[in-house]
């Protein structure tokens, strides 16, 4: 059974308009609608809200569907590229700044004027 038949079925299971599902989750009808016709997925954390509110396991809602699962697969992954982007990055940033701050301290030094100087030079 795939996602969009499930949300459908507990949703009505709950005595549940598309609408009142929409504001227990802080989305729009239309979001729900889409869901319900297979245009488009809930994201991991909206199937984790819609488990609580339809008081079913994770399960349920995403080993009855391979496009759910998938997604979920991918958002996971996703995730852990970020995390490791953002580790990544911070890695070489810092040192790149550690590096350019030395740098000009040794400009600077050489040429025995002071930082501003450089901002403000007056033109002859």
């Amino acid at each position: 059974m795939e996602i969009s038949q499930i949300i459908k079925e507990n949703r009505k299971m709950k005595n549940l308009s598309q609408e009142e599902l929409a504001k227990k989750m802080h989305i729009s009808r239309q979001s729900i609608s889409k869901w319900e016709t297979g245009k488009s997925l809930p994201t991991t954390d909206q199937i984790i809200l819609l488990s609580e509110i339809f008081d079913c396991s994770l399960d349920t809602l995403l080993k009855g569907d391979k496009k759910m699962e998938e997604k979920a697969k991918h958002e996971i992954d996703d995730k852990r590229t970020l995390k490791l982007i953002y580790k990544v990055g911070w890695g070489f940033i810092i040192p790149f700044l550690f590096t350019l701050k030395l740098f000009f301290t040794f400009i600077l030094m050489k040429i025995k004027r002071p930082f501003w100087s450089f901002l403000f030079s007056e033109s002859n």
